[in-house]
């Protein structure tokens, strides 16, 4: 089963293609660009990027977008933003003809053996266990020396693992 999943998020997104029967994973940080606001640029995801990447693959089984909302406290424009790329995700996939499911964390989560231990952490070491040949893409040593965890792309891995588990 071929499965693309999206952990969507313009600093820290990521999507992950899995095909479950050759054992290949690929993920990416959720490409981004800057785009000018008055006199701010602000950050947004880069569709034609993403297009650009799914171009490169055969098309998947399921497609999967993890489910957004709003933080308890986050500001309006934050949660602008995470809406808005979601829905640049989701226009993406259905221009390219595919269906698309929506997956809450906590589904996805407890399918996987996150429940009650659900963080950054965790989530990074399950994908690492998980897919050991992918961990440099879920870890890796900053150019500070400091170790750098990329959780986007270890939750986009790990909705694609709970694609197959739930419909494989």
């Amino acid at each position: 089963m071929r499965v693309l999943a999206f952990d969507p998020g313009t600093t820290k997104g990521g999507m992950a293609y899995y095909d479950s029967k050759e054992g290949f994973l690929d993920t990416w940080a959720l490409p981004v660009h800057e785009v000018l606001k008055g006199k701010k640029k602000n950050k947004q995801l880069n569709p034609h990027k993403i297009i650009h990447i799914l171009d490169n693959y055969n098309s998947p089984d399921l497609v999967l977008i993890e489910k957004v909302q709003a933080f308890h406290r986050s500001s309006p424009q934050s949660a602008f933003t995470f809406g808005y790329g979601a829905g640049v995700i989701y226009g993406i996939i259905v221009a390219l003809e595919l269906s698309v499911d929506f997956v809450s964390p906590k589904t996805w989560q407890k399918k996987v053996g996150l429940i009650g231990k659900a963080n950054k952490n965790n989530n990074v070491q399950k994908a690492i266990n998980l897919f050991p040949g992918n961990a440099k893409d879920f870890e890796y040593m900053g150019n500070n020396g400091k170790l750098v965890t990329h959780d986007g792309r270890a939750d986009a891995a790990l909705i694609a693992y709970y694609g197959v588990l739930e419909r494989g």
